[in-house]
């Protein structure tokens, strides 16, 4: 049966996941027989990574649909190496390598076959790290230095972001026509960097206190994060930015001795936290007070991890990383889901959306058999409540949980 976007992130969940606690579930993306798997690009229900999955050890590009069991091959035939970093739900960026060249910038859509090459004329290497609707974000280097800048879907396209006055730029990513990263000044200092699709369109984002460096991973269009090095040369602290060096806004939790934040997406900003000398993957909403410590849904097994890429989708939140199998030793890739609301598929038969799940659910709310006690839709702690009703009609028809 077809599913909808909302509805597959619950297949996964259903299928693949450990609950948490209300709101929040865990998807292992990691595939059988991989030595490591990680990831950082999500939009909707496409996350993509790479994996370690032969005796090379080498990384080959991957891309999943919420479940590990989704996981498509995008490394292509005769590469020496190949990672993902970057998507917009429809097509994939990253970078392929090929024995005796450097790496070069990719887009693909969807299979391996599909790849395209975005190298520019001239680059002794390249990658694109970010997609947002015609703009590939990434780097290309020119000699012995990296340069910022973008791409519209082929090699042709690149633009060129570097600022004349830096010995090198590198852009990490980028949405709603902003580019991110940082520019490395003839002092060696790295400064964050925000561009609106020309060179001279550069904005200096480092704040006064950063005198030992500050970088910014990505942009929604409105916020930047990233992170700075403080005075001290002590600790990392998550960064956040609105578009100057002047909006600084320092992230770094309570109690925590260094933080990244590494992607934003409608406020939500995710990366990671230590804390008692562990590293957390974890989320926050604008200021260092609303730190959300995501390792806490982790089952007992694993230790560190992170978060690399955040999607926003309504009211369902996708935070896309890494947590270390202690056991296993190994990384493995994780996807954080949050709802409000549970499962359409309220009779746990694997089929949905489906009409019998609401023809049950209305059963069991009548006081009648109960395939699945949990009546308590939108998990308000209020049942039976017809809000719940509701809620489970407005998911099921592909709106939001809450009105």
């Amino acid at each position: 049966m077809q599913t909808s976007r909302m509805s597959a992130s619950f297949l996964a969940v259903a299928a693949f996941s450990c609950a948490a606690s209300a709101g929040w579930t865990v998807t292992h993306l990691h595939p059988e027989g991989a030595s490591l798997s990680t990831a950082g690009g999500v939009k909707g229900a496409m996350q993509v990574g790479f994996v370690h999955d032969d005796a090379t050890h080498r990384p080959r590009a991957r891309l999943w649909s919420d479940a590990a069991g989704s996981i498509v091959v995008l490394h292509p035939v005769g590469a020496f190496s190949s990672s993902a970093s970057g998507t917009d739900g429809v097509r994939q960026v990253g970078a392929v390598q090929y024995s005796g060249s450097g790496p070069h910038a990719t887009i693909w859509t969807g299979t391996a076959n599909s790849l395209v090459d975005l190298h520019p004329a001239g680059a002794v290497s390249s990658q694109a790290n970010s997609i947002s609707g015609n703009q590939q974000v990434g780097l290309a280097r020119f000699g012995s230095f990296d340069h910022a800048g973008y791409w519209t879907g082929t090699a042709a396209s690149w633009v060129d972001l570097h600022p004349t006055t830096h010995r090198f730029s590198i852009a990490w990513g980028g949405r709603g026509g902003q580019q991110t990263g940082f520019t490395y000044s003839q002092n060696f200092i790295p400064h964050a960097a925000l561009w609106t699709g020309t060179a001279a369109s550069w904005v200096d984002l480092h704040p006064a206190t950063a005198a030992l460096g500050s970088e910014a991973y990505h942009s929604d269009g409105v916020q930047q994060v990233g992170f700075t090095y403080e005075d001290d040369g002590s600790t990392y602290n998550a960064a956040l930015w609105n578009g100057t060096a002047g909006s600084y806004a320092n992230l770094n939790p309570v109690g925590a001795t260094f933080s990244e934040a590494s992607d934003v997406d409608a406020g939500v900003q995710v990366g990671y936290a230590t804390i008692d000398s562990v590293e957390r993957a974890g989320l926050w909403r604008g200021t260092r007070e609303s730190w959300t410590d995501l390792s806490q849904y982790l089952s007992e097994e694993y230790g560190t991890s992170r978060a690399a890429g955040v999607d926003v989708d309504g009211d369902v939140i996708r935070v896309l990383g890494w947590a270390y199998n202690v056991p296993a030793q190994r990384q493995e890739a994780v996807l954080w889901t949050f709802s409000p609301c549970d499962s359409i598929d309220y009779n746990l038969d694997g089929l949905f959306p489906d009409t019998q799940d609401i023809a049950d659910f209305l059963l069991c709310f009548s006081g009648g058999a109960c395939p699945n006690p949990d009546v308590d839709f939108n998990n308000d702690d209020l049942f039976p409540d017809t809000a719940d009703i509701g809620a489970l009609l407005r998911v099921f028809g592909g709106g939001l949980c809450a009105e």
